[in-house]
């Protein structure tokens, strides 16, 4: 069974929904100058970061895997900003490569925010634990009413 526990210092920036610009291409909307807080794909280079400070020499050797994971994240914030999927999303696309193929590969998560006693101890707290197989994620209507039927 694989587990992995890290703390991220900083507050959690919600996942963002790419934009598409005329051109067709997707991006992110970064912050605007002089903002002190991280835009999401540096937020998820961050979580990626500290993963890597805690289990980057034994990850080394580990691939992305087909098993089902439990996720629980633990949020130390000042404000309710953002919403909980948002949050627990950007973790989740963040570890992808590291320790999922596909964040869909989450059988089941656990998501608590907490009020920060000051700035200093604003951070996020991510426990991820094997569950055994891969959960079921259907492929089309077929197979899901198939299922069903069974």
């Amino acid at each position: 069974m694989r587990e992995y526990r890290f703390t991220i210092p900083g507050p959690p920036v919600p996942k963002q929904r790419a934009r598409v610009s005329p051109a067709g291409h997707a991006y992110y909307a970064k912050r605007p100058a002089g903002s002190n807080r991280l835009d999401y794909p540096e937020y998820k280079e961050w979580v990626q970061g500290c993963f890597m400070a805690e289990y980057g020499s034994r990850q080394r050797d580990h691939k992305p895997d087909q098993q089902g994971y439990h996720l629980e994240v633990h949020a130390f914030v000042r404000s309710a900003r953002g919403d909980f999927d948002n949050l627990a999303g950007s973790i989740g696309d963040a570890l992808e490569g590291l320790v999922w193929e596909n964040d869909r590969q989450i059988a089941s998560s656990v998501f608590e925010r907490h009020l920060a006693a000051d700035t200093e101890s604003v951070r996020v707290e991510v426990s991820i634990r094997s569950v055994g197989e891969r959960p079921f994620i259907p492929s089309d209507w077929d197979e899901i009413v198939r299922v069903l039927n069974d």
